[in-house]
């Protein structure tokens, strides 16, 4: 008899993979794929911050396909956890951004002040410094494509797929 369920090496049935892409080794560049069978979810979307060699993995293509992420979900708007937004919109994300509606709102305005900072930076960088790159590069401003707030939750992404938001109260 067959059993046609996926197992892990440890013979559990696999229900769903979780990659670290990023705060793995470090402090920053927060990002999670969570794989299931009928979506795929980015937890966060952050920027590496720190040396060079940290700040270069911003511009490594990610290991997946923007374009199989169903939603990326906030948990807050720190830009070592939102601050990659711009590349991967950039590069073809068009899913629905989910957080709480406080996390949206300064997420917005975080994103607006680093690509400014940023864009800045690259200018100096190109006027006065010097810069390995020709242009040097800059991540854009970027609004969020589209946000979904937890208030409104349980959100579906799929059929008999939902994202269910708790609210820890850990500031209480």
């Amino acid at each position: 008899m067959s059993n046609s369920r996926e197992m892990n090496s440890l013979g559990y049935q696999t229900m769903a993979t979780i990659t670290f892409l990023g705060a793995a080794g470090t402090v920053t560049g927060s990002k999670y794929l969570i794989k299931g069978k009928r979506a795929t979810i980015l937890v966060d979307a952050g920027i590496f911050q720190g040396s060079r060699e940290l700040r270069e993995r911003n511009w490594t293509p990610p290991p997946f396909s923007v374009d199989a992420v169903d939603a990326v979900v906030l948990t807050h708007a720190h830009i070592d956890h939102t601050g990659l937004l711009p590349r991967l919109g950039a590069q073809g994300l068009t899913c629905p951004i989910i957080g709480t509606a406080p996390t949206i709102e300064l997420a917005q305005l975080l994103l607006l002040d680093s690509g400014r900072l940023n864009e800045e930076e690259a200018s100096f960088r190109a006027e006065k410094v010097g810069s390995r790159h020709q242009t040097p590069r800059s991540l854009r401003r970027y609004r969020l494509v589209r946000h979904i707030p937890f208030d409104t939750w349980p959100q579906s992404l799929r059929p008999r797929t939902a994202l269910q938001h708790h609210p820890t109260n850990s500031t209480r």
